[in-house]
């Protein structure tokens, strides 16, 4: 699972990757201070978990959560108790108030494990996501029949538009 984290404070940063380093099938891939590098760099790479603040100066990470297309799993990591309501409203998995510690974090992130593994039981929530027009796009797994490649490039196409000429043609 790849996670990033968000956080105008340096030394926070350094604590969820501290605790990340110590799970397994976690990596915290970067650490952000600045929101909308954060923001872009969402849009070009597939990001699994996002740990960010709520409170930045300038930035509200609930306003940022909303905003990417493809929007990951989220634990909000804030020393400010009032905006757990808000964070819950928009699907965060957990909300962790400052100073935590690691056995807290641990169960927040034990929370998106699970999490993952109910999605994983029902085939209908089976994803990919690709990159299309420097964008990423969440498809169905289900919904794909055909991928070919292209060089650096692949091309997914979804069975209702692949036409074939006789049925003994059209894979099983």
């Amino acid at each position: 699972m790849i996670a990033i984290a968000i956080d105008d404070e340096p030394p926070a940063l350094s604590i969820i990757e501290r605790f990340c380093s110590g799970i397994e099938n976690l990596e915290a891939k970067k650490t952000f201070t600045n929101p909308l590098e954060a923001i872009k760099y969402m849009k070009r790479y597939p990001v699994d978990l996002l740990f960010i603040d709520i409170q930045m100066p300038g930035f509200n990470g609930v306003d940022i959560y909303i905003n990417p297309t493809n929007k990951p799993m989220v634990i909000f990591t804030t020393a400010f108790s009032e905006y757990a309501v808000e964070a819950f409203n928009v699907n965060a998995v957990d909300y962790l108030l400052k100073p935590y510690t690691k056995d807290r974090f641990n169960t927040a992130v034990a929370k998106i494990f699970d999490t993952l593994k109910k999605s994983l039981q029902t085939d209908e929530n089976k994803h990919i996501s690709l990159r299309c027009n420097y964008n990423l796009v969440k498809v169905l797994i289900s919904d794909i029949d055909l991928i070919e490649s292209f060089d650096d490039y692949l091309q997914y196409i979804p069975e209702k538009k692949i036409s074939y000429q006789n049925d003994h043609e059209k894979p099983d």
